[in-house]
């Protein structure tokens, strides 16, 4: 991957002392999309969203970045970029669709190590 007018990802990658730890943070809402998909329930979020205005120019958190569907690549990319550590969230909903009770075992697994 080279970034256009600049060095390679390796080539950045390489200035980073061996001691520093790169890490990076992502939260569900703004990443994750697929808001039906998974058994995932609806959120306040989700109505907040649904209101027009309430997100500047229109955008919508249904694909969001699709992080949800694309999570093998994503984690690739973080690995390729050299990336150490990923603090990532799930959304609520998905671990527990109605708010209460049992957990959502799908929300727990994954098909990446």
């Amino acid at each position: 991957m080279t970034l256009e007018g600049t060095e390679s990802v390796t080539e950045l990658a390489g200035r980073v002392p061996p001691s520093f730890t790169l890490g990076v943070a992502a939260a569900a809402f703004q990443i994750e999309g697929a808001l039906k998909a998974g058994g995932r329930g609806p959120s306040g979020w989700d109505a907040f969203a649904e209101k027009p205005g309430a997100i500047v120019d229109g955008h919508s958190p249904a694909v969001a970045c699709d992080h949800y569907n694309r999570l093998p690549e994503d984690v690739a990319l973080l690995k390729e970029l050299g990336v150490d550590s990923y603090r990532f969230s799930l959304s609520w909903p998905r671990i527990q669709p109605d708010g209460r009770g049992v957990s959502m075992p799908k929300a727990w697994t994954s098909t990446t190590a």
